[in-house]
This record gives C-alpha cells, sequence and structure tokens, in this order.
C-alpha cells in the first residue's frame, strides 16, 4: 500500500498536460533505505518560486521524517538560490502538516476558506510560505 500511495502522489503532480515542471524525492529511511514517503516542488517560473508538497506513510508520522525532508527540499531550492518563495498548504486539521511547516521554517500567511473539495465536502486550507532571505537569515 505505501508504494501505491507514492505512486499516486508521483502520478497526480506528473500528469500529462501538467502546467509545470515538478521535482520529485523519495523519503527513505536512511539505515535500511525503507520508502517513508514522497515530497515535491511544483516549479512556477512566473513567481520564481515552487510550491512544496509532500505523502508520508502512516506508520511514519511522528518520528521528524516528514520535517527532516522538507527541510532538505528548502535547503536545495532556496539555500541555492534557485528560488525566491517556497511555499505549500495543508487542511486546517491536519495539525500535523502545520507543525512540519513551522519546524521547517515556513510561516503561516492565512487561511483559504472552502478552498479545498474533500470526499463529500468543502474544507479550509492554511497557507505557509517562506522566502529566500529568510530561509539565508535562520542559515537554513
Amino acid at each position: 500500500e505505501l508504494r501505491y500511495m507514492a505512486d499516486t502522489f508521483i502520478a497526480a503532480r506528473t500528469a500529462p498536460g501538467a502546467d509545470e515542471e515538478t521535482a520529485i524525492w523519495a523519503v527513505v529511511r536512511r539505515v535500511d533505505d525503507r520508502l517513508l514517503g514522497v515530497i515535491s516542488l511544483a516549479f512556477d517560473p512566473a513567481l520564481d518560486g515552487a510550491e512544496l508538497g509532500y505523502w508520508t506513510g502512516v506508520p511514519f508520522w511522528r518520528q521528524g521524517f516528514t520535517t527532516e525532508a522538507a527541510r532538505a527540499v528548502l535547503a536545495h531550492g532556496l539555500g541555492a538560490g534557485a528560488l525566491a518563495t517556497v511555499w505549500s498548504t495543508h487542511v486546517t486539521r491536519n495539525v500535523a502538516s502545520h507543525r512540519v511547516m513551522e519546524k521547517a521554517g515556513m510561516r503561516q500567511e492565512g487561511v483559504l476558506r472552502r478552498r479545498f473539495r474533500r470526499w463529500a465536502g468543502l474544507e479550509d486550507l492554511c497557507h505557509h510560505s517562506i522566502l529566500r532571505e529568510e530561509w539565508s537569515a535562520n542559515d537554513g
């Protein structure tokens, strides 16, 4: 099931006709190379930025793997000076994703009300971002 979910995440970000280029990395555990999840940057050249996306398998939640991967991807995009900004969203009830984004150095910008359809209802999205100069000021 973990592999299927990772494949689904990748397919959604690389579908034919996608407007942006996306870089996708597997998140694996160092000790045994076990697949833990997937993380991506979907580039928007017009904004000199990218959207951070990730998915982590349930057995690996709340162990710091996603935060570590997010910091590495932010360092890759912002630390190298390639991007001016990175943003990400999560449904407001997903407190764990909120914490991942905060721990990675991103700031909450606001809430987009009823902006995401999930199953039968609409959910609010929390929007976070980080600027290149904020990343540099914090030494990543």
